[in-house]
C-alpha cells in the first residue's frame, strides 16, 4: 500500500475567508455575545452556577 501525505487525501487546506477583525471590531462582538448571554441566562451566585 503506498503512504500519502494528508494533502494528496484531503485535499489542499483553505484559508480564511475573511480577514481577521480588528481589536475594536473584537471587542464589540465580545460585548454582543455577553448581552446575549445576559438575555437567556439569569445571574446565579458562583455556588449555584453549573
Amino acid at each position: 500500500m503506498d503512504e500519502h501525505d494528508q494533502d494528496d487525501v484531503a485535499g489542499p487546506v483553505a484559508g480564511p475567508v475573511r480577514p481577521p477583525l480588528t481589536a475594536e471590531q473584537a471587542r464589540e462582538v465580545t460585548a454582543g455575545l455577553r448581552e446575549a448571554m445576559d438575555d437567556v441566562s439569569p445571574r446565579r451566585p458562583p455556588c449555584m452556577a453549573f
